[in-house]
């Protein structure tokens, strides 16, 4: 074949095959391209939605692991806090009591605090004490003794009181009376016949004080000084 009738063959056939590719070929063709375009996209999207599934998945652990990490934190801290607050408290009560057991075996507790008598009765008794009841002479001196030790110049509330009465007599809490000429009065309140007049509705309360001699003292129970528990 010489080279002329080759370049006619040849010519001729990419002539024959271009006109030979019709539309529905061509849409064919076409169709399957944009299948493998789209797979390939689909696939590319899972791949993608997959590595941030799994990007989601760790920060999400991280976040927990931080998360419970602080709250170890935080329970550790109430707990140190909780210690603290009772160490405070106690410091604070030890700066607010003295307590002392004295020579005829009772406990007693003397508040550096200043209160109203009503208000020292009822701190006693949130406490589980009472307001003391120094119903002897011996009792009086060993409360007036540790009283020289301690700071306050002020009196400090006993239990006895006129509230509630309406005759010239005072009783100590328990109920015992407390008679106008008891040997336990100081000489003045032994000199007179009745409760001094603070009023008509001002009530006289007991106390004690150091300055004084260890005797019993009366003042309106309205008055702010220190007291005695036990």
């Amino acid at each position: 074949m010489s080279v002329l009738r080759l370049i006619w063959l040849v010519c001729f056939c990419s002539v024959v095959a271009q006109h030979a590719r019709s539309p529905v070929l061509d849409r064919i063709l076409r169709r399957r391209s944009h299948n493998q375009i789209q797979a390939l996209k689909d696939q590319l999207g899972i791949n993608n939605q997959e590595a941030i599934n799994r990007e989601m998945d760790s920060a999400i652990k991280q976040l927990q692991y931080k998360y419970d990490f602080l709250l170890n934190v935080i329970r550790k801290l109430s707990q140190e806090q909780e210690v603290l607050n009772r160490e405070l408290d106690e410091q604070r009560q030890s700066k607010r009591w003295v307590e002392a057991t004295l020579g005829n075996g009772k406990r007693y507790r003397f508040s550096l605090e200043k209160k109203t008598w009503h208000e020292a009765k009822e701190s006693c008794e949130k406490n589980g004490m009472r307001l003391a009841s120094p119903k002897t002479q011996r009792d009086v001196t060993l409360l007036h003794q540790k009283l020289r030790e301690l700071e306050p110049e002020s009196g400090f509330w006993l239990s006895a009181s006129d509230v509630g009465l309406t005759n010239t007599d005072f009783k100590w809490l328990g109920g015992e009376k407390l008679p106008l000429d008891s040997s336990l009065w100081e000489k003045e309140r032994l000199d007179l016949d009745a409760p001094l007049n603070y009023g008509e509705t001002a009530k006289s309360c007991v106390f004690i004080r150091k300055i004084l001699d260890d005797k019993l003292y009366e003042e309106k129970c309205s008055d702010f000084t220190n007291f005695i528990c036990e």
